[in-house]
């Protein structure tokens, strides 16, 4: 099953697929993944021209590429090298990278999101993780 097979995400690419999602449960899976302590509620989702997902409040700026986007990237690199008042992370889901990483720079996968939701205690068998299970066709029951 792929993002086309279900009706939530009816219209949208993958970027704007997974912003769906991040309104809900996974959002909270992610940020678990790359912070130790954190108020959910306080994180606003922003979907950049189905380019890019942000996560921000007062003293965190996330960047989430969903899909592999080279000048997206370099823009990212290049706005998190400029901003020094907010704490900056830049997560890569379900992407290969054969180069290390600088520094708040992750990579996840599916299973890492869903290790997030075990973290803060959010049963494994949500319907948006199944739904993000979906998005990058991993099976699920």
């Amino acid at each position: 099953m792929g993002l086309k097979d279900f009706a939530f995400f009816r219209g949208l690419n993958k970027t704007g697929a997974f912003a769906r999602l991040s309104e809900f449960t996974v959002k909270e899976c992610v940020l678990a993944c790359v912070l130790e302590d954190f108020d959910n509620e306080s994180f606003v989702v922003e979907n950049h021209q189905d380019k890019c997902v942000t996560y921000s409040n007062s003293e965190n700026l996330i960047f989430v590429l969903v899909e592999k986007n080279r000048a997206v990237l370099i823009e990212i690199n290049k706005a998190v090298k400029e901003i020094k008042h907010l704490n900056t992370i830049v997560i890569l889901i379900e992407q290969e990278v054969n180069v290390e990483m600088p520094k708040n720079y992750y990579c996840l996968t599916v299973p890492d999101i869903i290790a997030g939701a075990v973290k803060r205690n959010i049963t494994t068998r949500n319907l948006f993780l199944s739904f993000l299970k979906g998005l990058f066709d991993y099976p699920f029951p």
